[in-house]
């Protein structure tokens, strides 16, 4: 009995007073008093007894539960009426906001904006066959003469939607018209429009979609629902839009009292009669910002129909257990029936998670000593499980603290819950990332790998760590995230999905990235000046200007053009990077009247001034230079004047990938690079006009020394700046890490783990504190390579790398490497510092190539001019994309995953720092699946040894 009124409680909506009304009139019969009696009774008067107490209960509690039910259906009458508008509301309201973004897109082209008949926007007829639904899109003026459309009509044609039109124009917004019966499509078709505005924001004319309404219903389908179950959508002149289930009625007009009631009020819920005369209960609702009203109408008798088939079972219900109570009655005793109905409604309770569910003594010694025991069994269970949410309750906290949310995905590896700030870290809502796979969210990349190796990640069920997102949210702004997760298994050790955390990096690598990008800026700007000093023509210095800033900055391009007056434009002398040939042949014209002048260039020749432009595709030349055949990967541009004499002689022009790139700080630098080069072009000119040239060199090499001096100090006080920055928050970070691994130590002391899945945590936090020592470590050597004085002796590198190599040999025991190590020079320099430079990339060479077998690396070196030695490291490993080279000695950036190779992003780093303070350069050349090699250079004291 109780267990039915639980059941009740839960499937049928009884509420709170009634429960609590049931469970006191059950004792008051004398149930209760009956089964603990101990009185001793014939079995024929126990069966009379009870009989008699039962029967008016049961069917007291069967009226009650017709009744019950009968409400609970009814409400579940309206709630599911309720939902299905909701949702026809919903579905529509999104598809109409779909089609209004992308009708706002098109009003906003360039070629649509024209209204011209002669310039149709190409790319209509593509639109109109990415959607099937989709009929036509057409562009009429203002005056509702037609202009164009995805299918060609005749020029002179005029559209037949004169007031529809000027309703649009009038309330300038989307607007949805009268269905009517497409004559090319043959099929009732609706319109929806919106206004086209020119910059100024005048209206124009009016583009609009024409759907197909005989292929779209409110609802795909209706089949889960009670038959004569219906859907409908009317706009505000009672004309149907759509239906569930379909039939001939769209496009005609209802008189329908329902649908004049709808359209008299906003929503409500109304019980009558439909147009074919069956009683409904019907819900309807305007949908939001459109004259459309949706309509759901479920019929009420089958409430009736459903209740009888429940009244039948439940009466057939009582009948079996008054059977059954009958047969156990005749057949056993009192005490016993007692005795096991006791423990069966105490094992159904407890398992129906009643808390203190317990078995009553009993007056024999057997069902007593069963009492005791289960009793005590659900003592030590309860005992377990108090214990076990407490720590699953610190280790939830836990995972909270180290990050932003918490993710859970089924085995199809659907997003099926969160925990957290994950729509305001992630920037995206939990209700449109549920039910969908990670790759499958919109405006998300891996920054590092691809989607294919995070799917043979999941496939091959490994955890993975710190997988990073980037994310382009719809306001335009950028967004990085990192996730982790593990598998789950159930108890049979099936698969049951993934777990994970995520966390916010976007202040962490945009503070990377302006970091490794003015750190790029600073050398280009000190290599340009020693450019300026060495080269010894014009063309040589501009083609290193140019090389410079594609290789150092990340420019996509860069060129320099200089100015021809006659005839008067600009012709590209020096270029690197993407589109070179394109534009060597570029001829720019300084014409005003030129659409090609307009750009970037032609400005700052014009004001002697530099131009940026940080949104390419906004600028007016663009669509002039795209029509000329020019293709670089430009999304912002920027040009600087270079003078002589106070006169713009030349330009230099540089294309960035990303939008925004050029901000204070950035132009700033290149204003100074490229006053620097104005400087250097002044004084090539002043020193042509003198005599005595030898000493006009010496004094203009003196002034470009000196301003190669201002600008390396400038480099060395920000190189200063990050190390001490580096070398105060890897010593803060010491303490907070042994704090984590020591409470983890003394928790697994004091309270060993109750499950798996807390010994499981534990470890994972272990493992990240120990990942983060050695980030720290690899942070103070970086430091140290950088400030450490530098101590140069003679050192022989052929003895350096046997001894790396052998100390790299236990490490590798298991694997087939051959070393392949060549004559190798003597050089100048801190011993203790190229060992570090040396064990970095020959580790990075034994890593890399973990995948080839056997794995060769080879050491060895070059001649190179000046009396330096140009020495490389080779190996046959899975190598890399060039196009990421500048990334490559960059802190924290790796070009893999740490799924795939386990690594900080610090080493190659502190390789390149020691290498330049050795006065050298580091460098590297490799195609993806082909290996790469590491070349740097070092100052020669002797002629080449052998190793």
């Amino acid at each position: 009995m109780e267990n039915y009124i639980q059941l009740c409680s839960t499937e049928r909506g009884l509420g709170t007073a009634k429960i609590h009304e049931l469970r006191h009139l059950i004792p008051s019969t004398g149930i209760t008093a009956l089964m603990q009696s101990k009185r001793r009774r014939s079995l024929r008067s126990e069966w009379l007894r009870l009989v008699a107490l039962v029967a008016l209960p049961l069917c007291a509690l069967v009226g009650l539960a017709f009744y019950e039910a009968w409400r609970a259906e009814a409400r579940r009458i309206e709630q599911a009426v309720l939902r299905l508008r909701e949702t026809t509301v919903a579905e529509t309201h999104d598809r109409l906001l779909g089609l209004r973004r992308r009708l706002e897109l098109i009003a906003q082209r360039p070629l649509v904006r024209r209204v011209d008949a002669t310039a149709c926007e190409p790319s209509l007829l593509a639109l109109d066959e990415t959607d099937p639904d989709v009929t036509n899109y057409v562009i009429v003026r203002a005056d509702g003469e037609y202009v164009c459309g995805a299918h060609l009509q005749p020029p002179d044609r005029r559209v037949q939607r004169d007031e529809w039109i000027r309703t649009v124009l009038r309330e300038d917004r989307l607007l949805m018209d009268r269905p009517r019966f497409g004559g090319r499509s043959g099929k009732w078709v609706v319109a929806a429009g919106v206004p086209i505005h020119d910059e100024a924001g005048a209206v124009l004319g009016v583009v609009f979609a024409t759907f197909d309404l005989s292929a779209w219903r409110p609802l795909a389908s209706v089949a889960e629902l009670p038959a004569n179950t219906v859907l409908g959508m009317v706009d505000a002149e009672a004309y149907i839009v759509g239906r569930s289930p379909p039939g001939g009625l769209i496009g005609q007009r209802s008189t329908s009292r329902v649908v004049e009631l709808a359209l008299s009020r906003k929503e409500g819920v109304v019980q009558m009669k439909g147009f074919d005369g069956v009683e409904r209960l019907f819900a309807y609702r305007r949908i939001p910002d459109s004259n459309w009203t949706a309509i759901a109408g479920i019929p009420v008798q089958s409430v009736g129909t459903l209740l009888k088939s429940r009244f039948a079972a439940i009466v057939g219900a009582m009948l079996v257990l008054a059977v059954l109570v009958a047969v156990l009655v005749v057949s056993g005793t009192r005490r016993v029936i007692a005795s096991v109905n006791a423990i069966a409604a105490a094992a159904r309770a407890r398992a129906q998670g009643a808390p203190n569910a317990r078995l009553p003594p009993s007056d024999l010694a057997e069902f007593d000593e069963v009492a005791r025991e289960f009793n005590r069994m659900l003592d030590q269970r309860d005992a377990s499980e108090r214990q076990l949410r407490e720590s699953e309750a610190r280790f939830r906290s836990l995972a909270n603290l180290s990050s932003d949310w918490y993710w859970e995905q089924d085995a199809e590896l659907r997003f099926v819950g969160y925990s957290g700030d994950v729509e305001e870290k992630s920037g995206r809502s939990v209700r449109g990332s549920l039910g969908r796979r990670r790759w499958e969210l919109p405006d998300t990349t891996p920054l590092v790998g691809s989607w294919d190796d995070h799917k043979a990640t999941l496939q091959a069920r490994l955890p993975f760590r710190d997988f990073e997102l980037h994310r382009i949210l719809p306001d335009g702004t950028e967004r990085y995230l990192s996730v982790s997760g593990e598998p789950v298994y159930d108890d049979s050790g099936a698969f049951r999905g993934y777990r994970g955390s995520g966390r916010d990096i976007t202040a962490r690598k945009r503070a990377e990235q302006r970091l490794a990008l003015t750190t790029r800026f600073y050398a280009a700007l000190s290599e340009v000046n020693e450019v300026m000093v060495r080269t010894r023509g014009e063309q040589e210095m501009f083609d290193q200007i140019c090389r410079i800033c594609v290789e150092h900055t990340g420019f996509s391009a860069a060129y320099v053009g200089v100015v021809r007056r006659e005839p008067d434009r600009v012709e590209p002398v020096a270029c690197c990077g993407e589109g070179r040939d394109q534009i060597m042949r570029l001829g720019i014209p300084l014409d005003p009247d030129d659409a090609r002048s307009r750009g970037n260039v032609g400005a700052a020749v014009r004001d002697a001034a530099p131009k940026v432009s940080n949104d390419d595709d906004a600028e007016p030349g663009k669509q002039a230079w795209r029509a000329s055949g020019l293709n670089v990967s430009s999304r912002a541009s920027a040009a600087f004047p270079l003078l002589r004499g106070g006169e713009v002689v030349a330009v230099l022009s540089v294309h960035a990938r990303t939008t925004g790139f050029f901000d204070e700080e950035v132009i700033g630098l290149l204003t100074r690079m490229t006053g620097d080069v104005s400087f250097a072009l002044e004084k090539r000119a002043e020193q042509a006009l003198r005599e005595d040239t030898q000493e006009a060199l010496a004094r203009l090499n003196r002034e470009l020394e000196d301003r190669v001096l201002e600008r390396t100090a400038q480099l060395e006080a920000a190189n200063a700046e990050l190390e001490a920055f580096s070398y105060s928050v890897s010593h803060d970070l010491r303490a907070p890490l042994r704090h984590v691994d020591g409470f983890v130590k003394l928790l697994e002391r004091e309270q060993p783990p109750a499950t798996d899945k807390a010994a499981h945590y534990l470890k994972t936090i272990a493992r990240s504190a120990r990942k983060m020592a050695v980030l720290i470590d690899d942070l103070l050597t970086l430091s140290r390579a950088a400030s450490a004085p530098l101590e140069k002796h003679d050192v022989q590198l052929g003895q350096l790398v046997n001894e790396i190599v052998n100390d790299l040999r236990p490490e590798c025991a298991d694997r087939s490497i051959e070393w392949r190590i060549g004559a190798l020079p003597t050089v100048r320099g801190d011993r203790a510092l190229l060992r570090i430079m040396l064990q970095n990339l020959l580790a990075n060479a034994v890593k890399y190539s973990r995948a080839s077998d056997p794995a060769v690396i080879e050491v060895g070196a070059e001649p190179a001019a000046g009396g330096e030695a140009a020495v490389y490291v080779r190996d046959n490993g899975v190598g890399f994309d060039m196009h990421h080279r500048h990334r490559l000695f960059g802190v924290f950036q790796r070009l893999h995953s740490d799924e795939q190779f386990e690594g900080t992003g610090v080493g190659l780093a502190t390789a390149r720092r020691i290498v330049h303070r050795h006065g050298g350069r580091i460098w590297a050349e490799s195609e993806p699946g082909q290996g790469a090699t590491f070349w740097f250079t070092l100052e020669r004291s002797s002629p080449v040894a052998k190793a």
